[in-house]
């Protein structure tokens, strides 16, 4: 296990506690972030741009375990809500088609995620699939994890959702009054609030191999984070 907790939100500000923090771990569905990342990225006009779930996407997510927003084949959502389901309820089939339509391929989103895990310096973080399935290839630290939660955080859309405890995505083809999504992090809180301190953003993941994993992002009642 690992632990790293700042007294700023910025990667590199002061450390109040870490264990095992330059260890390299398995992430999980944290992955989800760098994501995130890539996607807004890449696509510049979230509300009006289409994603659709496609055969090969589906392929890709049949039998790994993750969650999924159970999506049809030709099934299409906006990026914004595709963006919602993969930070708030860390759907694993919306992730292959994010990587999909960014990429061209799943490889080649990927090899963007490592482009930018470059250009964040994040020197001990590599990915090789969207979703943070298992692979002794796919790592980061909880450092670096931290650092890219602050940079999640940058993003004023990603900060929306990542603190969002639910959100209804717009009609689809299939689903005409929308998807509810419940947040993977505050629907396993039961309070928010810890002494003075109170949770605001978190992204949740789990694989049998990196077990639980957990980054947040929390205020004090002098604001800062």
């Amino acid at each position: 296990a690992g632990m790293v907790i700042y007294l700023d939100k910025h990667h590199g500000d002061m450390v109040i506690y870490e264990k095992n923090a330059d260890q390299r771990m398995y992430p999980a569905s944290i992955t989800k972030l760098m994501t995130a990342l890539v996607m807004v990225d890449n696509i510049p006009d979230l509300e009006n741009t289409v994603i659709t779930y496609t055969d090969s996407a589906n392929l890709r997510i049949l039998g790994t375990g993750s969650v999924i927003l159970n999506l049809q084949v030709g099934e299409t959502l906006s990026a914004k809500d595709a963006l919602a389901s993969l930070v708030i309820m860390s759907c694993g089939d919306v992730a292959y088609a994010i990587a999909e339509h960014v990429g061209g391929t799943v490889e080649g989103f990927v090899e963007k995620m490592n482009q930018k895990a470059a250009e964040l310096e994040l020197a001990d973080t590599h990915f090789v699939n969207p979703v943070g399935l298992h692979d002794d290839e796919h790592y980061s630290t909880v450092r670096e994890i931290a650092a890219l939660m602050s940079y999640a955080m940058e993003n004023e859309l990603c900060r929306k959702l990542l603190s969002a405890a639910s959100y209804t995505t717009t009609a689809t083809d299939i689903h005409p009054y929308g998807i509810t999504l419940y947040s993977t992090t505050f629907s396993r809180m039961s309070t928010t609030t810890f002494g003075p301190v109170s949770v605001i953003a978190g992204k949740t993941g789990y694989t049998e191999e990196a077990r639980f994993c957990l980054a947040t992002l929390a205020t004090r009642p002098d604001g800062r984070e």
